[in-house]
């Protein structure tokens, strides 16, 4: 562990404004030596499109400052390394300043930032370097992350369906009634039957839960109606997000949640831009720049089966392997105007899955390879380059035979 002290992020404006985004960078992650996921088909179970039955080695690379690459160090990567001590990873989640795996004994480690319990060990050190396991924990199917710039949540999924918390709790981020941060799991309250999470949001993040019958729930901040149950509002518990009963996969970007319908539909909801310096950005997809409390339908994508979020920007994975993209400016289309409503990703094809974080997007493609884009000012990307923005997609570099990626960030799992 290290004493030396985290300085939060500032906003996308001010790094923008000066040219520099390392305010803004990412954590990448990749797990070597998995089973395959096809993850086409939309299904009322989403772990299976995400299933794993072996596990594997763990990768990452990009914004390396509280040691959330998990490598040892403190040192910016632009191109993948080894996360030191993890083997069977079976699934990875991140919230920009840590990391969270999943081993294939059911068993949760984290690292990175610590401020508020974020590892989940039952101390409140700075941050670790390296994992250390999250306590009390075991018979976890899958785990996510949600908030960041230096307060973030984990959240891990039980095989039984329940959902349990740790980490920053200020906002209701923890979903167990008060506001309090807590350094080792609760129990997010009223959830059952949950099939997938998503996580997102700034500061004080907002979760999202998938439960079998199609419903979803949100809990956390609600200011720009992240929480889609008609209200403005937080709430520190899971509320209903309104009149989604038919759902098959969620997530979850900086600004609000977004749901795959049965019929290929996808639906948004909250915020709809960062800031006015992406004039023509909406990440609600429906042309409008208004933010909405209820969810509304994303124009154009149809026949969707997958859905990932950044900060802004939000992508949509077709049944035949296409990807529309729409909201700020790291959307893959050769440009960096943004979109409030869908563009395709004309040199993007073959893609199975996909995933983000708040300063690019990552697509995983049938042949095994992993692509990113975006901006990449130290290293994000992971193809070697620094102080560049993609506007296409690019290789990551060293990276083969992957067969999934998380949804709510750029991880990736190898087999």
């Amino acid at each position: 562990m290290s004493t030396r002290t985290h300085s939060p992020r500032p906003s996308r404006d001010a790094a923008r404004s000066a040219l520099v985004l390392a305010s803004v960078a990412t954590l990448a992650i990749a797990v070597t030596g998995v089973a395959s996921a096809t993850g086409r088909s939309a299904t009322s179970n989403p772990l299976k499109a995400r299933a794993v039955s072996a596990g594997g080695t763990l990768w990452g690379w990009g914004y390396n400052d509280v040691g959330q690459i998990g490598d040892g160090t403190i040192v910016e990567r632009n191109v993948p390394v080894r996360v030191r001590d993890l083997s069977d990873v079976t699934d990875v989640a991140g919230d920009g300043d840590d990391g969270y795996a999943l081993t294939g004994n059911g068993l949760v480690y984290a690292w990175g930032l610590n401020t508020h319990g974020e590892l989940g060990d039952g101390t409140t050190s700075p941050f670790s370097r390296v994992r250390v396991q999250v306590k009390g924990l075991s018979g976890i199917t899958a785990v996510c992350g949600a908030g960041g710039g230096s307060s973030g949540t984990g959240y891990a999924l039980t095989s039984t369906g329940t959902v349990w918390a740790w980490g920053y709790g200020a906002g209701g981020a923890l979903g167990n009634g008060t506001d309090a941060s807590s350094s080792v799991p609760v129990p997010v309250q009223g959830l059952t039957g949950v099939v997938q999470l998503a996580g997102g949001g700034p500061i004080g993040g907002s979760a999202y839960a998938l439960e079998s019958n199609g419903t979803v729930w949100a809990w956390g901040v609600g200011s720009d109606g992240e929480l889609g149950d008609g209200s403005f509002a937080g709430s520190d518990t899971p509320v209903q997000v309104s009149g989604i009963t038919n759902a098959v996969w969620i997530a979850a970007g900086e600004l609000g949640g977004y749901a795959v319908l049965q019929t290929g539909t996808v639906m948004a909801w909250g915020g709809a831009r960062l800031g006015t310096f992406e004039s023509n950005a909406s990440a609600l997809g429906d042309g409008s720049y208004s933010n909405t409390d209820v969810p509304v339908a994303v124009r154009k994508a149809t026949g969707v089966t997958q859905v990932a979020a950044t900060g802004d920007e939000a992508w949509a994975l077709t049944s035949t392997g296409r990807v529309w993209a729409w909201g700020g400016s790291n959307l893959g289309n050769g440009t960096d105007n943004g979109a409030r409503v869908p563009v395709l990703l004309t040199r993007l094809t073959g893609v199975k899955a996909l995933g983000g974080d708040i300063s690019a997007g990552i697509a995983l493609k049938d042949n095994g390879t992993v692509w990113a884009w975006g901006s990449s000012y130290l290293g994000e990307v992971g193809n070697g380059a620094t102080s560049k923005y993609f506007a296409y997609p690019v290789e990551v570099h060293g990276l083969s035979n992957i067969v999934a990626i998380a949804a709510s960030a750029p991880f990736a799992i190898k087999g």
